[in-house]
């Protein structure tokens, strides 16, 4: 962290934790697989270090048990490079008709916070469906055939460490990819279509099957796959294009 900020921790707070501010809520953040819920800054009490929160979808229930939770988010450096920074939480009250302009009401969850500031990368946790706007398509090498995206499988989600793909029937018959074993890998390409900058980015990667289910009919299932060797760059673009398209759906379903 900058020295400034270290000095001001309760004014760097201000600055980045502000009205309107997109954030996201890392539950048992230090662990390798953190539960993370997206939403928005609706108001901020600094003074008593709470700062209440649009209610998230999936929803955080109050039955919900929390544990190790961090309240992070982007911002900029001097280097124009993007970090993710964040402080400890914890749930303070839930608020079921909490007041927004024009009479209207929404849930909403107040949080406690608790400085110092620091860095955070939680990043691989994020995980998004494909949308009209950011759009991912696929192809799965398998004995030398390939398979698309749309004909032999779907991609319900994607992240930054893996990818969650239905398989449906090829001819009404059973689907190659049906037969993986778990551990096995393949090769996939994903092109990444970003409608809103016009950008399409290809990554081609090896995938390991970490979860393969046959649904009752025999012929369509699920398989969960892990990347495997992802270079460095590519990596960078696909967690790039997972926070576009998080941006894009935080703007959206406050509209809807």
């Amino acid at each position: 962290m900058k020295a400034a900020e270290t000095r001001e921790p309760q004014d760097f707070v201000q600055r980045i934790f502000r009205l309107g501010k997109k954030i996201e809520l890392a539950f048992d953040h230090d662990s390798k697989h953190p539960i993370v819920r997206s939403t928005i800054i609706n108001e901020c009490d600094y003074d008593n270090k709470n700062i209440t929160i649009a209610q998230a979808t999936p929803r955080i229930l109050p039955s919900f048990r929390e544990k190790n939770t961090k309240m992070t988010t982007m911002v900029a450096s001097k280097k124009n490079e993007t970090m993710r920074v964040g402080v400890i939480c914890s749930i303070h009250r839930f608020l079921n008709d909490y007041q927004l302009s024009a009479g209207k009401t929404e849930p909403a969850v107040v949080v406690e916070y608790f400085l110092p500031i620091s860095r955070s990368n939680i990043r691989g946790a994020y995980r998004i469906r494909p949308n009209t706007k950011y759009n991912v398509k696929g192809k799965i090498v398998i004995n030398g055939r390939s398979l698309y995206s749309d004909q032999a499988f779907r991609i319900k989600d994607i992240s930054g460490t893996g990818i969650g793909l239905p398989i449906i029937r090829v001819y009404n018959k059973s689907n190659p990819l049906l037969n993986l074993v778990k551990g096995k890998e393949v090769v996939i390409e994903l092109t990444l279509e970003n409608l809103i900058k016009d950008q399409i980015i290809t990554i081609e990667t090896n995938i390991q099957v970490i979860r393969n289910s046959r649904y009752s009919n025999r012929i369509d299932g699920f398989i969960g796959g892990r990347y495997v060797g992802v270079r460095p760059g590519d990596e960078e673009r696909l967690f790039q294009f997972i926070h576009d398209a998080q941006s894009y759906e935080i703007r959206t379903g406050l509209k809807n």
